[in-house]
């Protein structure tokens, strides 16, 4: 395999960044049609208010889930591309893997404790702990795959991000049809996540894995390099998910819980995309920061102008389509979550725009500020709530 190097500086680096903008949203759309199939099912068979139980556990998760990612993919990625030798990168990777594995498995138990304490009740309790596994095994795969983020080989990317929501789906048919109950829709994110774990050899082949490691100096380095990015990561997921959170706490109605948390899930769909485009683009971003500030400029203002408009057009979208949306989705039941999509789905503007910044502050090391902005932003969010 040609070095990092060769393949962010390449001449065909625009068209490989291009097929995989392409590869890559392409997954995203089979994606969303996939989770479009099984909100239906989810919605209709569980009704508002174990949606409403179902969603707050996720987005309970969702932040383990940010909070073990800890800015180690953008990191992970940024220093890959601009190691020189294979074997510094293998041991990069190896460490990366080692501390993804402790804050992930810490982070599962602090959620699982949290449930506990915040009274969720024991069929809750006990989700969080099989859906927290089935987040553990998912955010170990996903820092197994950095090097094909790096190596720009987007389209295995898109095959496992299809693969996950897939087999959630033909999980959900079957408990649907054999008429489980809420904790077997838990249980099916981890069988999802097992199968995805299995399929991993085969995406990355044997060359490109390694086993983890913990080796304490580098261990610390590592997280002290990541230690601004972790904390805007960390800071991101809860600005997404701290309201549903604190209605789970303070709000008295399951039915009022369950139109939010219906709400919040549809926008976090669109969330995803900005996310996907900056993981093509951040490579090539941190070798251009070292060596090439036009390629950097011209590359920042094309991805704004790309997702500034992308994030105009889904805000028009849901807001037009709010009622229709959710009535097809989950039936008339959920109709009273469509005013608080409207409102919602405004923020979808600034969100994509800031995602085209954000990777270019990842990219010339610049993390600081962008945990001050995401600190500044979560501050609003909670203090309004």
């Amino acid at each position: 395999d040609a070095p990092p190097r060769d393949v962010l500086t390449g001449g065909d680096v625009g068209f490989r960044v291009l097929r995989g903008g392409v590869q890559r949203t392409a997954g995203f759309v089979a994606v969303n049609i996939i989770g479009a199939a099984a909100a239906v099912l989810l919605l209709r068979y569980l009704g508002v208010e174990d949606f409403g139980r179902y969603g707050t556990v996720m987005a309970l998760l969702a932040v383990v889930q940010g909070i073990s990612d800890a800015g180690l993919s953008l990191t992970g990625s940024r220093e890959l591309s601009v190691r020189d030798s294979e074997a510094e990168r293998r041991d990069l990777l190896a460490h990366l893997l080692g501390l993804r594995i402790v804050l992930t498995a810490a982070g599962v138990l602090v959620a699982v404790g949290f449930a506990w304490v915040a009274g969720y009740g024991r069929e809750l309790v006990e989700g969080t702990a099989i859906a927290g596994a089935g987040i553990f095994l998912v955010s170990v795969q996903g820092a197994m795959l950095l090097p094909l983020m790096v190596e720009l080989l987007n389209g295995r990317l898109t095959i496992n991000e299809v693969l996950r929501p897939l087999a959630l789906m033909i999980c959900f048919v079957v408990l649907v049809v054999t008429g489980a109950d809420l904790l077997a829709f838990f249980a099916a994110q981890l069988v999802a996540a097992a199968i995805v774990l299995a399929a991993t050899p085969a995406l990355l082949q044997r060359h490109r894995i390694v086993a983890p490691r913990w080796t304490r100096a580098r261990l610390r380095a590592l997280a002290l390099t990541a230690l601004p990015l972790a904390l805007a990561s960390v800071l991101g997921v809860l600005y997404f998910r701290i309201l549903v959170i604190l209605m789970s706490v303070l709000e008295d109605s399951p039915h009022e819980i369950g139109l939010f948390v219906t709400s919040s899930r549809i926008t976090e769909i669109f969330i995803a995309l900005p996310a996907i485009l900056v993981g093509i683009v951040l490579p090539v971003l941190s070798v251009a920061a070292r060596d090439n500030e036009v390629r950097l400029n011209f590359v920042t203002q094309r991805t704004t102008q790309v997702l500034g408009l992308l994030g105009v057009l889904f805000a028009l979208v849901l807001c037009i389509g709010a009622e229709p949306i959710i009535t097809i989705l989950g039936g008339e039941q959920y109709a009273g979550a469509a005013p608080v999509l409207q409102i919602q789905c405004l923020a979808l503007v600034t969100i994509f725009t800031a995602g085209a910044w954000t990777t270019t502050l990842v990219s010339m090391q610049r993390t600081r500020l962008l945990a001050w902005a995401t600190a500044v932003g979560v501050l609003a969010v909670v203090v309004l709530g």
